[in-house]
């Protein structure tokens, strides 16, 4: 289910063909770093729930679904509700702040994820990331996808012969696929000359007429933030 619907982002991000798509990637990339800052920035819980349903609108223009990516948003929120039990202290008007914050934050990073191609991000990120580091987040991501399909296939090889596989001997050998897989995608990435200039980062770096759409919308969550620190 999960590997479905990381899936399904990449290749609506790959594929898509909205205003926000067509914004270049340097745009899509700063202008969710500002919807994570006003979600971040927000004092109160209404200023977070608007900055919320401003990038759910602004994934409504890009077509990025809403509602998935309501349901997607919700990972962080459990962890933060563990957080909440051992401090009971915490009075429920920040918990809900808080809440809301994490919540606009996955937002804007989903919807990023799914207007714009990993690939892309990093070469907004290569900017100011090593070139090994900005390679190895992208070998990671890419891994992903794999060790997804690889526990799904022997999750389920298990289950039709019979066998009740422990959770430690899963992991240990997806663990052993994935240095198998690592080792194997260095050894081509040397072979290609992972060193070598990458021809599209100036295109993912041009500035383009639509930059103002995801940047308006990040301009307007910013906005109503800093509004709310002023009127705190």
């Amino acid at each position: 289910m999960i590997a479905a619907d990381i899936d399904r982002m990449d290749r609506l991000a790959a594929t898509g063909s909205s205003p926000v798509h067509r914004a270049s990637p340097l745009a899509r990339t700063l202008a969710a770093a500002a919807a994570v800052a006003a979600a971040v920035l927000a004092e109160s819980a209404a200023a977070a729930a608007v900055v919320a349903g401003i990038v759910l609108l602004w994934g409504a223009v890009a077509r990025a679904e809403p509602h998935r990516m309501v349901l997607r948003a919700l990972a962080p929120l459990p962890f933060l509700a563990v957080v909440f039990l051992l401090h009971p202290e915490t009075r429920p008007e920040r918990m809900a702040l808080l809440l809301l914050r994490a919540l606009s934050s996955a937002l804007a990073l989903v919807l990023l994820l799914s207007t714009t191609p990993f690939v892309d991000c990093l070469r907004v990120l290569g900017v100011v990331l090593p070139r090994s580091l900005a390679a190895a987040l992208a070998v990671l991501y890419r891994s992903l996808f794999i060790l997804l399909r690889a526990s799904s296939h022997a999750a389920e090889a298990a289950r039709l012969r019979g066998v009740r596989a422990g959770p430690g001997a899963m992991v240990g050998g997806l663990l052993l696929h994935a240095f198998e897989r690592m080792e194997n995608v260095a050894c081509v990435m040397h072979a290609r000359g992972v060193d070598a200039p990458d021809p599209d980062r100036a295109d993912a770096l041009r500035p383009r007429a639509l930059d103002a759409v995801p940047l308006g919308f990040a301009a307007a969550a910013l906005a109503v933030s800093l509004l709310s620190r002023g009127a705190a």
